[in-house]
């Protein structure tokens, strides 16, 4: 994988169910470490992901497969992608289509669905038992529906575009710029009234009206007003908006929850720009003009001052970070306080 793939295959650790082993490069092979930085499965794979249950994708050659946590594979490396675990099926790429494995490395739904070439590649989980997917595409348009864990078509609607599953509502689009929620009957639940509508997390979800980014609780009341530039999604009950030029952290009642603020997010990555276990990555630029990352904790205060290339989230008390040597860049993992449990290596 080049640079950039490399690092967000490790930036964004998965935030559902066990994550016990990580992915490390070394000598250009990878394979994993556990969270205190021990090496469990030897570096073998031209590319990995974190484990999200008893298996992840790993890479033979351009070929993803899955491999168990003794490093053998339980699913050929033969596929174009192969997606994280969610509820215990993860998304396969095979010959353009896609389709969804187990657990145990079996595909129960199979590689017909349309994928469309997209950067970064679309790729669908399933979330409280269902899972949006482009269920016809021609050269015009794509149209977007549901299925669920047996790959069985729900309802006869189809969506502009049809998001993931959150507190038992989805966001999907009628049209470029007609956002609402549907429920898990395919019902709209909250009209498509908006320009665009986020994620629920903590009872709110981002929405755009009037051009203006705000939040709406699920009953589709507008409770934090639209005013802000940019509004990212609630997490441990904070979120990200941008008011003015400036990046400020807010509460579920929108007030400013500390005084720090942030000039600069990277649109290549906004999911990482999030909490997770008490921790913020920011983006600051330094005295040579360098943009680099770091983390804030939830009263502001820099945790782990701005050093690195990338900065990711953390789970389990690691987070994945990237520097550079020259021309390399090198993927590590930190803990809270800032020490490397694993020395940035590539």
């Amino acid at each position: 994988m080049n640079a950039i793939i490399a690092v967000f295959a490790m930036a964004v650790l998965p935030q559902a169910g066990p994550v016990n082993y990580v992915p490390i490069v070394q000598n250009k092979k990878w394979g994993y470490i556990d969270a205190k930085g021990k090496v469990v499965i030897q570096p073998q794979f031209d590319g990995a992901r974190a484990f999200t249950g008893p298996l992840a994708p790993a890479m033979k050659g351009d070929k993803w497969g899955l491999v168990n946590r003794d490093g053998a594979w339980t699913l050929a490396p033969e596929y174009e992608f192969i997606g994280d675990f969610s509820m215990g099926l993860a998304c396969v790429v095979r010959n353009g289509r896609i389709g969804f494995v187990n657990a145990s490395g079996q595909i129960v739904i199979r590689p017909t669905l349309p994928w469309p070439v997209a950067d970064p590649p679309f790729v669908p989980k399933f979330t409280e038992g269902l899972a949006g997917v482009i269920v016809e595409a021609n050269d015009e348009r794509f149209a977007w529906g549901y299925i669920d864990m047996a790959g069985n078509r729900m309802f006869d609607a189809t969506f502009f575009y049809g998001g993931e599953f959150s507190e038992g509502l989805a966001a999907v689009a009628t049209e470029a710029e007609s956002w609402g929620y549907i429920d898990r009957t395919g019902k709209f639940a909250i009209e498509p009234k908006f320009q665009y509508a986020g994620i629920f997390r903590d009872g709110l979800a981002p929405v755009v009206k009037d051009s203006k980014f705000g939040y709406i609780d699920k009953s589709g009341t507008l409770v934090i007003p639209n005013k802000y530039s940019d509004a990212l999604e609630f997490n441990e009950g904070l979120a990200l908006v941008l008011d003015g030029e400036q990046y400020k952290v807010i509460d579920t009642e929108g007030k400013q929850a500390f005084a720090k603020t942030f000039p600069e997010l990277d649109p290549l990555a906004l999911e990482l720009f999030r909490f997770s276990e008490g921790m913020l990555v920011f983006i600051e630029e330094n005295a040579e003009g360098e943009w680099l990352w770091g983390y804030v904790d939830r009263s502001g205060k820099v945790a782990i001052p701005a050093k690195f290339q990338f900065a990711g989230l953390f789970k389990n008390g690691i987070a994945p970070v990237t520097i550079r040597r020259g021309d390399d860049y090198l993927e590590g993992y930190i803990d809270k306080a800032g020490n490397y449990v694993w020395q940035p290596s590539k």
